[in-house]
């Protein structure tokens, strides 16, 4: 069956970096992060937070491409279900 590809999505990788030299990370019991904050919790219980700083994006490649048609089914580059 052909369907009409009618949706590209295109996935990219991007990173955030988080600067830790002030911190000394053997004091560090716990990491998280969340919506591009660092979270560190300390051997002593306090959370020291730190915004990440992007890099910024490279959309010049995807890391995969996707098809779909209006159901959302996954097709290939010729329009068959996959």
């Amino acid at each position: 069956m052909n369907n009409k590809i009618t949706k590209i999505v295109a996935e990219y990788l991007d990173h955030i970096e988080f600067d830790v030299s002030d911190i000394d990370m053997s004091q560090v019991s716990d990491t998280w992060i969340k919506w591009g904050t660092l979270n560190l919790v300390m051997k002593d219980g306090s959370t020291i937070s730190i915004e990440g700083n992007d890099v910024g994006s490279d959309y010049k490649w995807p890391t995969e491409e996707y098809h779909y048609d209006d159901d959302y089914n996954h097709l290939d580059s010729k329009g068959e279900e996959e």
